[in-house]
């Protein structure tokens, strides 16, 4: 099977640093696998990182989930054709920036291929 996964509500999505991770919170209800919603537009965007263990001097650990990282016109993980409701359907290859220090050089991705589902996959 090729393809990427949709993301749901029980995506795990995880810093760099295990077992840093983050939950993430659907903004629509009305689509859903397994009677748990699809991830779409922002929704893994700003979401608190449970767990990161990184910690020294002058840093400081993932705390927070931010912007996507860019890929040509959509950003990662965004469906260039899904939509709902006007927002792109989030996909398996989703990453952005953490707040952790050094700025702009910790990614969050999903982390132990948990997309929420199994079943359905969209090309990219």
């Amino acid at each position: 099977m090729t393809g990427l996964r949709w993301l749901t509500n029980d995506a795990r999505i995880g810093c760099p640093h295990p077992p840093g991770v983050a939950r993430p919170k659907a903004r629509q209800q009305w689509v859903r696998f397994d009677d748990v919603p699809m991830l779409v537009g922002d929704d893994p965007v700003g979401r608190q990182i449970v767990g990161c263990p990184f910690s020294g001097v002058a840093v400081t650990p993932c705390v927070t989930t931010l912007t996507l990282l860019p890929d040509g016109e959509v950003p990662r993980g965004h469906s260039a054709f899904v939509r709902v409701d006007g927002h792109p359907a989030v996909l398996e290859n989703v990453e952005g920036f953490t707040d952790g220090t050094p700025p702009g050089t910790h990614h969050y991705r999903l982390t132990m291929s948990r997309a929420g589902q199994d079943s359905l996959r969209v090309s990219r």
